[in-house]
This record gives C-alpha cells, structure tokens and sequence, in this order.
C-alpha cells in the first residue's frame, strides 16, 4: 500500500469523516427534493465540512484503489451538483479528480483557470494527454483508462472481453473502432450480434450514426436481413447486426462469407439455455470459416472474462475490464406508510450506512402495488428523464395510464405525430395513444420496431417525461435516464431480480457524456422477497452447451433415449443434442468434448459420445438438413421426413408444398392450415385435436402478405368474438404483438426451415426435383413480415417493417431487386405520401444515406 492509499484508510476509517460525508449526500438529496417542492428544508453544507471532504477526495483519487476512487467520485460529483457548479473551488477540484480517475469524457468544461496552481494544471494536462488517442484518419479521441485499454487491444487486433459497469462507455468504444477498422479496410464484413430484436434498431441506428459522421457510410452496407447483400455496384463492405438465430441463417444460406470481426453484446447471454447454445453454435461455425476473425464479447461486470478465450481457444486473447463506473448512482429508499400519517418515508444509502433523510406527505392512501409505483415514481420523477421498471407489458400499459392521469403535461406537435402513428400502425385503442398525451410513455420487446425505436429517441431527448419498461431494458439496451425507479423487480416469468441483474438495471442511471449522476429509488424496500443491493454484483458465465453434456448429462441421455419427446418440451437439451450430431458428421465431436472434459466426467461423456454417434449413423438425413435446424429435435426431423415420403408417394407433390403468400387468400389459407397442422402433429406433437392451425394460418399469411399490425389486430379480434372468447381489446393487441414476434418471427420461422428442408430433400430423393424451386422462402417470409422483393428489399436496406409497408404501397414493381430497390429510394422525398410523419422521416433519413453513393 502506498503512501497516499496508507492516508486514505485512515481517513476514510475516521469517524468524522464518515458522518460528515453522510451530511453531504443528506445535502445533496435534500437540494434536490427542494427543487421539486418536496421538501422545504434547506440543503446547504458547511462550508468547512464541503472543504475538508474536497481535500480528502483529492487524497482518494490519488490512492489507485476501487474502493477509494469510487468516494472520490461520490464526493465531487456530490459536491459540484450542491454548489450548482458556481462555487469555482468546488468545479477546478471536480475536475482534478476526475482528471486523476481519468474520466475526463465527464467532464463539459475540460480547462482549469488560471488560478489553479501551476503543478496542478500540469497533472490535469499530462492526464489528459495520456488518455488522448489520435485515430489514423486524424481524430482525437478522449477516453476513461477502461476504454483506452480497450481501445489498445482492439486496434492490435486481438480478441478480447470488454467486462464493465452498464454506464462505462463500452458501445462508444466499440462503435469507434469499428468505424476505423472499416475506415481502413478496402472489404470487410463485420457481425455484430445482439441478444434480442429489441436491441437491433438501435445498435442499427448507432452504426449509421457513427458511420456518417465519420464520412463513410456510402461505401458500407449496413442491415438487420439476413441476407447476402454483395450485388454489383454495391459496397464492398457489410455490416451485420443480427441475433444468433439471423446470424445462423445468414452463414447457412451463404456458405462463402467469412467474417472478419465479430462483437457479441450482453455476452453473459453464453449461459442461456438454448439460445446460450445456439450462440456457441455460431460462434464455432464462423472460427470454422473465419479463424483469424476478431472476437469482441461485451457485457456488464463479467467475473471471469477469461473464460470466452479459454472456451473459444482463442488465441492472443486479451480481457478488458473494470469495475468502476464514471457515473455515480444514488441509491434512494422510499418507504410507504399509511399510518400514523400517510407519508413516504426518504432513506439514502451512503458507503453501506442507510439513514432517513426526510418524509414527505402524501394526499391519499396507495393501497395496491402499481398504486405506490405511479404515485411515487410521478411524485419523485417529475422533474427529470425517468424509467419505471415493471414485470410485465399489462404492468406498463397500467403504471403509464396511472402516471399519465397525475401528470399535467400538454401534447407537442411532435407528439400529436407519434399518437397518430400509433393509432394508424398499431390500433386506435392502443393505450399508448392515451398516456403519450401526457408525456408518458411505455416500451416492450413485441412492440413494432420503428414505434420501440421512436420511444427510445424521444425519451432520449426529453419529448418524454416517463418510459415505463420492462425487462428488455436488461438486455443492452441503451437509455441512460435521471432517475430509475422499482418496486419488487423480477426479471422474466417472475424470477427474482439477481445481484448482478439489478445493478446492470440501476446502471442506466446517469450515463457517461450525458449525466454525471443517476438516481435509483428503491420503493417499499422491505417489501422486496429478495435483496438485491448486497447481492453479488459479477456475473459468473459458464456455457449453456456445458450445462447440458456435463452438469445435465444424465437428463441429456435420457433425452436421446425418447424419441417420441415433442420438439420444445426440454429445448436446451434438444439443440444440444442437434449440435453434438453436427459435430459427429462434421469430424469436430471429439473437439467440443474435450472443451469441457475432465478427469471426473470421462466416463459419462464417454458414453455420451457413443450415443450421438449411433444416433448419427441411423438418422437417414444428410448433414446440410440437419445443420439447418439444429434447435430442432433430430428424432422429429425424422418423423416428419417419413410422413413426407409416404404422403409423396400417394399424392400429387405439390399437395406439401405451401402457397405463395401472395395467392388467393382462402386458397393459400388452407394451404397454411396443413403445413401448420404438419408441424404440429410431427414436430410438436400437438393431439390430433388441436386447432391451433386455424388461427396461426391467416395470421401468418396475412403477415406475408405485408398486411399492417391493425389489420392483424382487428382479425384476432373478430377471431375471439366469433369463437365466443371474451377477451379485453388491450390484451388482443399485446397478444397479436406477441404471437406476430414470439410466434411467427421466431418459433415457427425455425419450424418452416426445417419443413421446407425437408420437403426438399424428400422431393429431389423421390425424383420430383422439378418441384423443389415451387417451395416459397416462408421463413424469410415470417422473419420479415413480407414476401415481395420490393417489400424485402426496402427492409434489406434498413426501413422498418412498418415503413416498407406502408411504401410497397406506392411502388409499381413488386419483385425490384436489392439495387433497383435502391435506386428508387436514391434522393426521393416522400411528404406528399399518405403516410404517417414518422414512417416519411425513416425513409427520407435512408434515401438521403443512399443518395451520397453516387
């Protein structure tokens, strides 16, 4: 321990140190709550106790220790907000010591005055030049010393593991470097794969935005399709962002790509179930394509970073980490009490020690859970940019309707824009168009894209008071906000918040560049089944794929001993099995085994072993089917294979084949009714009974056809009124959400690929080859929501589903190609349309990028 760090446990151990660093934070809160009229009590300090607490911050930020950087940070961000930044002692010694913690992008003012002592400015300066990279292309870039370790093993081109709080800067980093490594390449593709469809938009939107300001942005592709985009004419250069189930359709489908750099976002996600396989899967399928590719995996706060280059054997591999935030979030305790007075009681937690800072009345009595959220989050959130987090998308329709009847704001014309885009793209009823009016908004991961990223932009700029979220706020998604509010988290089906899961949630509180601090108000706290603040707050990743072979391996044996087992009944099992088989046939099973090989488990993965490769000599499908539906049980592949020889056999072939989307509607309707029954009964294993097919059929051919969301909506409803189903017009509109992205975006797109899969093998083996150019791409139909070209192709290009809808209306060509497609989007302008404001900014933004190509 040095000199300085010896000082700083002693201070930091002293009693009075302590207390009067609770005054400060006790001061700092209670400035604040004035400001909302929430209090009437003055929030001013001492002026000998806020200059004792500056000196001993100094002394902090020069001890390089976590513990002592971090009340560093808390007392002159404290500090500086108290004085509202004019007390000039108070400003020059902020700066100073975010200087010395470098996290100078902190910093609005980055100069010190001519006052400060000569050897200080020159520490502030040599700071700051250390923490100044200077880009090939001339650029000057100032970074926190995680992001200039990051930044340097980037630029070496090594692969790496960026592990840091959710407010450390990770997107700029990477956004940064992504741009000069296109910058200096003459082709390129680089993937950037992202957990959900939630989070596409926008890490789209930022890669254009940073794309364009670097001059660039004509000689790349940037898309969400899974796609192969090299057209003559076109750029040289892609730029994929995709989750792992598009990522996976795309290598199937273009065998010849290799990729060059690859960043997998909320990497953590490693460990998750199926889909945590899924993402091994293609990580493995692209290193056997693309071994000299660079590896990225970013997450919030990862215990072992190592684990990605030790899993992958990836080599010169270099992790990045840090736990310290440039942001400071105050953890703020509201505590509801209706008697002896109803009033809320106001606690805040300083170094571990949580004491009461004031009580506030309240006017009447809050007798239900999402009573005391609205009520609270309205009354303590009113004057900032504030998130309330909710379990549930019925949670945030409620809590926003709530908030939005205490609010008082009058809608801008911005906002009159928006209402009319929800009631014209989504449903007159939808209760989004209510609460906008006050300011108030609500975001869940099956709502429309454009209308997800709208919200996200207007909340953003302050066009939104509130966004009421749920849990796809977890997953990256990047909304730095005033104030968060909670009260009795879960995350999912009702899981209990984790340690690690809260804190990624309390770190959208204040965000680098935007706030200097976050406030995070815990609301009946004691109410709470678990604890989450004093829980751990790393999260260890381990392999998805690992927990089936090795910690399950018993379940996974038993798994491959039914072969009668539906698809979907045990998931992670059933891929994972999927995987091991390709492996078998691809020469690479001894190598996934031995990832995950020890002393103690040889035997059971021995066994193991022997069991996929008998299954793999008596499964008579040949590997390029079964390496395109690896989520999909090989056992029902060959049920439903069999059921296609036979069927072929006795009928004319074209009975299996399903209708173009865009056929007579009752006749391709029935068509879809057997293909959905087909998968049902042979890959589901739904009884013969089941009518499920009746419903699924027109709302997928209706999705094909590029019909809109309300038309979808208002058949669903008439769907439950003529089945007698009584149903709340709300809750159709979230389910219609749901069954449009959960069901046919994502469960029945994997279930068509592996039907027409195998649909076409059984007719080229049956000599009706001629037959097989007959079979319509339904998955990329259900991926995308539209099967003409120009309807595809507008989305190929960036415009969302809603938008390319709504100008598939006023184009003549229905089958334009990629480049035809873009050469009729080139420079146009699109107001004089009949379409909403929104959908004109979208496309204009395009046609205006695509016009630089020229």
């Amino acid at each position: 321990m040095g000199f300085a760090a010896e000082i700083a446990a002693d201070i930091a151990s002293s009693p009075q140190f302590r207390a009067e660093m609770s005054q400060l934070e006790h001061a700092h809160l209670l400035s604040e709550m004035r400001k909302s009229s929430l209090t009437d009590r003055d929030g001013a300090l001492d002026q000998g106790i806020l200059s004792r607490l500056l000196q001993s911050a100094l002394i902090f930020s020069s001890a390089g220790m976590d513990d002592f950087c971090r009340i560093a940070q808390r007392i002159s961000t404290a500090a500086f907000s108290l004085t509202q930044a004019e007390d000039q002692t108070a400003r020059e010694i902020f700066a100073i010591i975010q200087g010395r913690l470098s996290n100078f992008p902190a910093l609005r003012d980055g100069t010190l005055s001519e006052l400060t002592p000569l050897r200080l400015i020159y520490e502030f300066e040599e700071n700051r030049r250390r923490q100044t990279v200077r880009t090939p292309s001339g650029k000057e870039l100032l970074l926190t010393q995680f992001q200039l370790d990051g930044w340097n093993t980037l630029y070496a081109q090594k692969s790496t593991a960026l592990s840091a709080p959710t407010s450390a800067g990770k997107s700029y980093l990477l956004m940064t470097y992504l741009v000069e490594r296109f910058r200096q390449a003459t082709s390129a593709n680089f993937v950037y794969i992202v957990p959900t469809r939630a989070l596409i938009n926008q890490v789209y939107d930022d890669a254009n935005r940073y794309l364009t300001e670097a001059g660039i942005s004509k000689d790349i592709s940037v898309t969400t399709i899974p796609l192969d985009l090299r057209a003559e004419g076109a750029p040289t250069k892609t730029f994929y962002i995709l989750t792992q189930e598009r990522l996976e359709a795309l290598l199937i489908a273009v065998k010849d790509l290799t990729i060059d750099v690859v960043v997998i976002d909320e990497a953590q996600m490693l460990s998750d179930g199926n889909r945590g396989v899924l993402l091994e899967s293609v990580i493995d399928r692209i290193l056997s394509r693309s071994p000299k590719a660079q590896f990225v995996f970013s997450g919030p706060m990862i215990e072992n970073p190592s684990f990605f280059g030790d899993v992958f054997d990836l080599r010169e591999f270099k992790p990045c980490t840090t736990k310290l935030s440039p942001v400071t979030q105050n953890l703020i305790y509201l505590d509801y009490a209706a008697k002896p007075k109803r009033e809320i009681a106001v606690r805040l937690q300083v170094e571990g020690q949580t004491d009461e800072v004031a009580r506030v009345p309240i006017e009447h009595a809050l007798k239900t859970d999402s009573d005391r959220l609205s009520y609270v989050s309205h009354l303590f959130g009113r004057n900032g940019s504030s998130i309330v987090y909710v379990n549930g998308k019925s949670d945030a329709e409620k809590v926003s309707l709530k908030i939005a009847d205490l609010a008082e704001a009058d809608a801008s014309d911005e906002i009159k824009q928006l209402i009319d885009f929800v009631k014209k793209h989504v449903h007159k009823d939808y209760a989004l168009a209510i609460t906008l009016k006050k300011g108030v908004g609500f975001h869940y991961g099956h709502m429309p894209s454009l209308l997800r990223k709208t919200l996200e932009e207007y909340f953003k700029a302050r066009k939104l008071s509130f966004l009421v979220c749920t849990s796809t706020l977890l997953y990256g998604l990047n909304l730095p906000a005033r104030n968060i509010f909670m009260r009795k988290p879960t995350t999912g089906r009702n899981v209990e918040i984790s340690g690690s899961a809260f804190w990624n949630l309390a770190g959208r509180a204040g965000r680098l560049g935007h706030e200097l601090e976050g406030n995070v108000y815990l609301i009946d706290y004691s109410d709470w089944k678990t604890e989450p603040v004093g829980k751990q707050r790393e999260v260890s990743v381990s392999s998805a794929l690992k927990e089936a072979i090795v910690d399950r391996v018993g379940d996974l044996l038993g798994f491959l001993d039914d072969e009668q087992l539906p698809s979907e009944k045990k998931p992670e099992l059933e891929i994972a099995c999927g995987k091991l088989v390709i492996d078998q046939r691809n020469g690479r099973l001894a190598r996934t085994i031995a990832r995950y090989q020890k002393p103690d488990n040889q035997g059971s993965l021995t066994l193991l072993t022997q069991r996929i490769e008998k299954i793999s000599s008596e499964i008579d499908l040949p590997t390029e089917v079964l390496d395109r539906n690896v989520g999909v049980s090989v056992f029902r592949q060959k049920a439903l294979y069999e059921y296609m020889v036979g069927r072929v056999k006795e009928n004319d072939p074209s009975y299996l084949i399903p209708a173009d989307p865009l056929a007579e509607f009752d006749e391709a309707r029935r068509s879809y009714e057997r293909a959905f029954k087909r998968i049902h009964t042979h890959l589901l294993g739904f009884p013969s009974g089941d009518r499920r097919q009746y419903f699924f059929a027109p709302l997928a051919l209706r999705w094909m056809r590029g019909d809109p969301l309300p038309v979808l909506i208002d058949s669903a409803i008439a769907y439950h009124q003529k089945n007698k189903k009584p149903t709340s017009v709300a809750k159709i509109i979230r389910d219609t959400m749901e069954n449009v992205e959960q069901h046919l975006r994502f469960r029945y797109v994997k279930f068509f690929t592996c039907y027409n899969s195998i649909l076409e093998l059984v007719l080229k083996r049956l000599g009706a080859a001629d037959f097989v150019p007959l079979i319509p791409n339904v998955p990329l139909f259900l991926e995308v929501g539209g099967s003409s070209g120009a309807m595809i192709n507008l989305m190929a290009l960036g415009l969302s589903r809603t938008t390319a809808e709504a100008l598939s209306e006023y184009v003549t060509n229905k089958d334009m190609n990629l480049n035809e497609t873009r050469s009729w989007l080139r420079g146009r302008t699109f107001g004089h349309l009949d379409i909403s404001a929104i959908c004109v900014k979208e496309a204009e933004d395009l046609a205006k990028a695509l016009s630089l190509t020229h």
